[in-house]
């Protein structure tokens, strides 16, 4: 008797599994009001009450424990965004002072100072090869305040650090021979064009450290480095703008569209 109703039980089982959860979670809800209802007809008034008040009870019981777990995610997430960003301004507080090093590097070989070629990447020895938290952070970047700064943040010290090493590691041209090659130094060109990814990593700094996130989470220590940091990020800018003034990092949009 039972195998005449298998086929049907299976395309029924077959229909409810491709239905969307939602749909099954509304029909479950539907059909145990309609039963609730059901059983009501008949009773007496003390037992609809009780039920009402059962029905109201477990309401706001699951209403509460919604709020408890709504309340707990959002506080967790708060804590991760703090966190995040406390981790990210400490990194870059941190590279700064290697960044401003190096522009002063640029500077002193764009007035003079040699370095030859094959010695380039001491311009960039104190910039690390690898920053240490921006990867373990970057799949959450968006929760920082300035998610594309930060990014164009690392990526500025990146090219950096490519364009020196493509320099170090620049051989001489198949076929040409030379027993006593001539020493070869860095161009204050080259070095203007390390310096200008650096200082607009540097302009992206200012305002990733400058900015008051959760100025109520700000120690009185932290306050004073990030404000000692950002003067002497100002102080950089205004060294190297005196040395590379036509460094397209120090013109306006207003100025870039009146040269065009």
């Amino acid at each position: 008797m039972l195998n005449q109703f298998e086929p049907q039980l299976a395309k029924t089982l077959a229909v409810i599994r491709k239905l969307p959860r939602w749909k099954l979670i509304a029909g479950c809800g539907v059909v145990l009001i309609a039963v609730f209802i059901i059983s009501l007809f008949g009773s007496k008034a003390g037992e609809i009450a009780a039920a009402l008040g059962g029905v109201i009870g477990g309401l706001i019981g699951a209403g509460g424990a919604v709020w408890a777990v709504f309340l707990t995610l959002s506080r967790e997430k708060n804590e991760e965004e703090e966190r995040v960003v406390a981790a990210i301004e400490t990194e870059v507080t941190t590279l700064v002072k290697y960044v401003i090093g190096t522009i002063g590097v640029c500077e002193q070989i764009a007035t003079g100072l040699k370095i030859p070629r094959q010695d380039a990447g001491y311009i960039v020895k104190n910039i690390p090869a690898s920053p240490t938290i921006y990867p373990a952070v970057a799949d959450r970047v968006g929760l920082l305040s300035h998610p594309q700064a930060t990014v164009e943040f690392y990526m500025r010290l990146a090219e950096a650090r490519m364009m020196v090493e493509m320099l170090q590691n620049k051989t001489t041209p198949q076929g040409v021979v030379n027993v006593n090659p001539p020493v070869e130094n860095v161009t204050p060109q080259f070095a203007g064009s390390i310096a200008e990814s650096l200082i607009t990593a540097l302009q992206l700094a200012r305002s990733i450290i400058a900015d008051d996130v959760n100025p109520s989470h700000k120690t009185v220590l932290a306050g004073y480095v990030k404000t000692t940091v950002v003067n002497q990020i100002d102080g950089c800018l205004t060294s190297a703008k005196r040395t590379f003034p036509d460094a397209e990092s120090f013109k306006t949009p207003d100025t870039q569209s009146g040269q065009s």
